[in-house]
């Protein structure tokens, strides 16, 4: 005998139970897979295995930097992690590079914590920005990795951290940090100098998940 278990479209879940240790999952009565000790066996059924629709990380499109700011919209509702990808990024005049979020009410330019250390030069804190380079630079070009994260749906609470690098011009490494609670659902981001000048080259792109 078998304990059987099975699912039927007329009177529901149906169970029949003995001590023989084996167990037969049935639709209809129709018997799909079969468990006992050591083996498993089944017909139209996958277990253990899944392959999604669709990658679970989407790549925006890749942005050449210029003029005074550059956007991403359109994130949908649903992510929870962040990744903005910096390549050989300069200003044509000397700024500092900063990150603010955006809102359906518009660019968000209040309420964070953010803190940024340029090795051996100066640390920064602000509360209009992100801050991702704390000193006006327009002959170092830098390259790194900005990470933000929904650390409390509830509230639009996002955490950051970044690390940039300097590719070319002198040896710059900048780290920052912080959080700021938005008032509804972020739905974009801006970056841009604290000053509004202009990038002069370099290249940017985002990853959600």
């Amino acid at each position: 005998m078998t304990t059987i278990i099975n699912a039927s479209s007329v009177n529901g879940i149906t169970i029949s139970s003995d001590t023989s240790g084996q167990i037969a999952l049935q639709s209809n009565g129709t018997t799909v897979a079969t468990v006992s000790a050591g083996a498993f066996s089944a017909t139209g059924v996958t277990i253990g295995s899944y392959t999604p629709a669709a990658s679970l990380i989407t790549a925006g499109t890749p942005q050449t930097v210029s003029g005074t700011a550059v956007t991403f919209s359109s994130i949908p509702s649903w992510v929870k992690r962040i990744t903005i990808m910096f390549d050989n990024i300069l200003f044509a005049t000397a700024d500092k590079l900063q990150l603010q979020l955006v809102t359906s009410g518009g660019t968000i330019a209040t309420g964070y914590n953010s803190g940024n250390w340029l090795a051996n030069t100066v640390n920064v804190y602000g509360t209009t920005a992100f801050n991702l380079i704390a000193y006006p630079y327009n002959t170092i070009y830098f390259s790194g990795i900005c990470t933000l994260a929904l650390l409390n749906s509830s509230t639009n609470l996002w955490a950051q951290n970044s690390v940039l690098s300097s590719a070319a011009g002198a040896a710059y490494t900048t780290v920052s940090g912080g959080s700021v609670t938005l008032s509804a659902l972020l739905t974009g981001l801006k970056l841009s100098g604290t000053s509004g000048n202009s990038f002069a080259s370099g290249s940017v792109n985002i990853l959600y998940e």
